[in-house]
């Protein structure tokens, strides 16, 4: 269940995330160091050769920044993304933020018209 009333139908969100895929104010931290989760302030493609692209990672403070390929493998801890949806019932477009780790990857939705007032959402998936 969203803030909005609306009910967001998800899966765990355990898929490989990219360094390409990044974006500003995500979180994540690399294999070698899972317990140091990273801020993206910005983040921007480079192209070193023909065949060599990285990703430039601007962390917070004035430290250097991060150059990664960009197939890199990330653990994704925050990931905001604003996504648009129907209704599954009525059709009715929704755009919603989601944070995919903690919420999860969306398949469906069914908005607020049709979502029981009492009904709430439980970590466990039981109402």
């Amino acid at each position: 269940m969203t803030s909005s009333g609306n009910a967001l139908i998800t899966i765990s969100f355990d898929r490989p995330v990219e360094a390409r895929e990044l974006r500003p104010g995500d979180v994540f931290s690399l294999d070698t160091t899972p317990r140091t989760p990273l801020v993206v302030r910005w983040v921007e493609d480079l192209e070193v050769a023909p065949d060599v692209h990285l990703v430039d990672i601007a962390l917070p403070g004035a430290g250097p920044r991060l150059h990664l390929p960009r197939q890199t493998h990330v653990r994704m801890h925050r990931i905001v993304r604003t996504i648009t949806m129907k209704c599954l019932l009525c059709g009715t477009t929704e755009t919603l933020d989601v944070n995919l780790p903690e919420e999860g990857e969306p398949l469906t939705l069914v908005c607020e018209r049709h979502v029981p007032p009492d009904l709430t959402y439980d970590q466990g998936g039981e109402s």
